[in-house]
């Protein structure tokens, strides 16, 4: 019994979903992803739909590109949105991502559709 519950919290520190607040919490491999949980949506949400967005669109790095690039390593089949400014090079990113006008109201529209949003600042 002892092992399990060793077992169980090791893969509670890889993974977990929880509720604080008017937030849910995702913790993946110690990273904590906070996601502002809305009580009213007039979009259908894609289910598969990551939008992720560094420093308000300053380029491809930090946290959300670790995570982003794990997600592409492992060949998940997640669409990925990311919000960049116009001024920014965008030769960095990869192939497989899609990027988005941080200033634009499509930016606002893949963020109300997206299952999960990923960014290190708050939203």
């Amino acid at each position: 019994m002892k092992k399990n519950k060793k077992l169980i919290d090791f893969s509670k520190a890889l993974f977990s979903l929880y509720n604080e607040g008017i937030y849910k919490i995702m913790r993946i491999l110690g990273l904590k992803i906070r996601i502002r949980i809305t009580r009213y949506r007039k979009k259908k949400i894609a289910p598969l739909k990551i939008v992720f967005n560094n420093l308000d669109g300053n380029g491809y790095g930090c946290n959300p590109k670790y995570i982003a690039q794990r997600i592409l390593d492992l060949d998940l089949p997640f669409d990925i949105v990311w919000l960049v400014k116009d001024e920014i090079s965008k030769d960095d990113f990869p192939k497989q991502i899609r990027l988005e006008d941080f200033n634009s109201i499509k930016a606002v529209y893949e963020l109300a559709t997206a299952k999960v949003i990923v960014s290190n600042l708050r939203i």
